[in-house]
């Protein structure tokens, strides 16, 4: 997976991951790392010690912003990409990231939840759910998380994303196009006021 559009560094390789991801998870991040039983001193070594319960619910999160005409576009334009959107329902810049683009926008958008079962830890009745869904394994390193396959490629293959930042519609529209190989050329963006980049040269 390399790193577009965002400028940022790439993710780490694919692997699966614990909590962690975002500061918008630290909250939630700190009460599962609560439940941790830390060793007891030799006088209180015959005491059973109490598990604390963490139980949230999975609840989807409802966009409530209109789309503006460029974002549209550039949803429609992600999903005749390829494009995924990683990220969980508790983390607060995935939301952010919806709510830039808008509910109208988000209808194409392909979402992947990474905590589609919520956050369960000795919850009486649940099974214990304290990492992200199999379905994420490799796309956990930041959340709101965007991946692009490049142009030929196929989902898992060679792709580019950008991770753990909130991106505007025309930031998200430059992704697609370095997936399809075209170059950004600083010359013809600040002499034509077009975006700057070019088709690739067969």
């Amino acid at each position: 997976l390399d790193e577009g559009g965002g400028g940022g560094a790439p993710p780490p390789p694919r692997r699966s991951a614990a909590f962690g991801f975002t500061s918008a998870a630290a909250g939630l991040a700190a009460t599962i790392a609560a439940n941790v039983m830390l060793p007891l001193g030799p006088a209180r070594a015959a005491e059973p010690a109490e598990k604390k319960v963490v139980a949230v619910p999975y609840t989807p999160y409802q966009v409530t912003s209109d789309s503006s005409e460029e974002s549209i576009a550039t949803a429609k334009a992600l999903k005749a990409a390829g494009a995924r959107l990683y990220g969980a329902f508790w983390c607060e810049n995935c939301n952010k990231q919806k709510e830039v683009l808008g509910k109208q926008a988000m209808e194409y958008v392909n979402y992947v939840e990474c905590f589609p079962n919520g956050v369960y830890q000795n919850a009486p009745g649940h099974e214990d759910f304290t990492k992200p869904d199999q379905i994420c394994e490799g796309y956990t390193s930041a959340w709101p998380l965007w991946v692009v396959p490049k142009d030929g490629a196929t989902e898992g293959q060679d792709e580019i994303g950008i991770q753990g930042q909130i991106k505007k519609p025309k930031e998200l529209l430059r992704l697609v196009k370095e997936a399809k190989g075209e170059k950004f050329d600083p010359l013809n963006y600040f002499t034509t006021g077009n975006d700057g980049y070019t088709a690739p040269s067969k």
